[in-house]
């Protein structure tokens, strides 16, 4: 009869995303900052890797660890299933920026999705979201049938290559926000929390995070990794402030991560000084890992 090892505390259930230069100064973090938590995501995407803290060690899921230890069981054994949350957050982020987990760590195949229908968000393979107005299935003149999703501006894509956004967790990631920003009242780091749920909005609902930025009690000034801007935050580049109007993650022909964001003057000297509409940056992931920028981000009501 096998033995099922007790928890060893409370269960995981929101954790907070940290994100770091190198594995050692993560280390380093863990072992004296307050605001690293038991269960809390570890992201150092300059070296690729991802992991949590499990109790007093860093551990990563991904096939590279840096100066992170390694658990030596699967997913779901990790403290008898204690960090699944941990697990699954650190796994989307490690999708996000392209860095692969390790056999133990990667999802099992799950349920196939159902496919998109007019209404839905998708994210298409060039990191862009958007809402599907039509779908048609299209043969080839060589013969091949393939499903089309046509969204707004009326560009298509093959279903084949888009995913689903799951908007469900709209409602929580308003409320994550607010909280988020709630922490940043109290003196508390937040800020990452803060970007996550925008980033979410901005894939999610467009509308609702517009909603919520005409309603920001105010802008924070922030220095964070490129790869932590969010829409509706201004970045300062380029002798302007832009604002952000989209983020994403594109994968490249050779298989490559890049970042992007679209800007846009804030103010007419802004648009002067780079371009008068809306224009792209971007950067490979391994270098915006590693790049601050200074940023204004909102700040969102307070929760109530």
């Amino acid at each position: 009869m096998s033995h099922r090892p007790t928890p060893t505390g409370p269960t995981i259930t929101s954790p907070t995303v940290h994100r770091f230069d190198s594995t050692g100064d993560a280390y380093d973090a863990t072992q004296c900052r307050d605001d690293i938590a038991d269960g809390d995501v570890l992201v150092v995407a300059r070296e690729g890797v991802v992991g949590f803290l499990n109790r007093a060690w860093p551990a990563a899921l991904t096939t590279e660890h840096g100066e992170f230890h390694t658990l030596g069981v699967f997913a779901h054994e990790v403290e008898d299933g204690q960090y699944a949350a941990s697990v699954r957050v650190a796994r989307e982020q490690a999708e996000a920026l392209g860095i692969p987990l390790d056999t133990r760590y990667r999802p099992k195949p799950g349920p196939k999705p159902r496919p998109a229908v007019v209404g839905d968000r998708i994210l298409c393979s060039d990191g862009t979201a958007h809402t599907v107005c039509s779908v048609d299935t299209i043969t080839s003149h060589s013969g091949v049938t393939r499903r089309w999703l046509f969204v707004e501006g009326g560009s298509a894509w093959p279903a084949d290559t888009c995913k689903l956004i799951d908007t469900t967790r709209v409602a929580q990631a308003c409320e994550d926000a607010r909280r988020a920003t709630a922490s940043i009242h109290w003196g508390i780091d937040g800020q990452y929390d803060l970007g996550d749920a925008l980033c979410y909005l901005g894939q999610a609902a467009p509308d609702v995070l517009a909603k919520m930025a005409d309603e920001a009690t105010g802008r924070i000034r922030l220095e964070i990794p490129r790869l932590d801007i969010a829409p509706t935050d201004i970045l300062y580049a380029h002798g302007a402030r832009l604002n952000v109007l989209a983020v994403g993650f594109a994968t490249l022909g050779d298989g490559a991560q890049q970042w992007w964001a679209t800007v846009h003057g804030v103010t007419e000297d802004d648009r002067r000084a780079t371009y008068p509409v809306p224009w792209d940056t971007g950067m490979a992931v391994d270098y915006a890992a590693g790049d601050w920028v200074e940023v204004e981000r909102i700040l969102p009501g307070l929760p109530a």
